[in-house]
């Protein structure tokens, strides 16, 4: 049961780490002067699904993940399945907890969070670094010993190849992996405001030679 533990392992490391900004931290990035002309919601990702508007999301209204204020504020907004098992979830105590700048409940119970720019980097840090972590934890690990290695070929882990022992692999009657792996990677995209999609290959880590591929969410077959 120990690919179980690793899969509740991904989950609560990744939606943790939304709740690990340190308050403090995170009250001196608010501080900050931010230029609007300077700041971007991702770094540096051509393609992120941003848009600059002239004032944050309106609070009776799901604002549009990734929406960047003039002043450089961030707003994304999580699905109602993150806040499922918050009972009495309270948006004030969770955002002066935090030191965002504002958190709103929306009518279909999703969550929109406004953070500084700084703020935002710093959660997709740690969202970077525990993704990593997760990934390492499969490498070998007792349930998946023919995984080799897990890589992602751009910052968003849009792309991913999975390296592993053929033998192994074959023997395996039902290989989770993938589908953690693609939980790990859509959740760092929703937080980057980036299109939630994630390519998966699996190649022999001998021969180079794929051996399956994996796309999630999983195309809508032709009628």
């Amino acid at each position: 049961m120990k690919k179980l533990g690793i899969f509740l392992l991904i989950l609560s490391m990744l939606f943790a780490s939304l709740g690990c900004q340190n308050t403090d931290q995170s009250t001196a990035a608010t501080s900050e002067t931010v230029a609007s002309s300077e700041v971007e919601s991702t770094p540096s990702d051509s393609d992120a699904t941003t848009e600059t508007t002239t004032e944050t999301a309106p609070a009776t209204t799901a604002a549009p993940s990734g929406e960047v204020s003039q002043s450089g504020n961030v707003t994304i907004t999580l699905p109602a399945e993150y806040f499922s098992e918050e009972e009495n979830f309270d948006p004030d105590a969770f955002n002066a907890e935090q030191g965002f700048v504002s958190t709103v409940v929306n009518g279909d119970g999703s969550v929109s969070i406004t953070m500084t720019a700084a703020q935002h980097e710093a959660l997709l840090s740690d969202l970077r670094t525990n993704i990593d972590a997760a990934f390492s934890e499969m490498v070998g690990s007792d349930d998946t010993p023919y995984v080799k290695s897990i890589t992602s070929s751009d910052g968003h882990y849009e792309y991913v190849v999975i390296k592993v022992d053929k033998a192994g692999y074959d023997e395996t009657f039902f290989d989770m992996t993938p589908l953690m792996v693609s939980i790990a990677s859509m959740t760092y995209q929703l937080y980057d405001n980036f299109d939630q999609h994630c390519v998966i290959t699996v190649v022999d880590d001998d021969t180079g030679d794929v051996l399956n591929d994996f796309e999630y969410p999983e195309p809508v077959a032709e009628q």
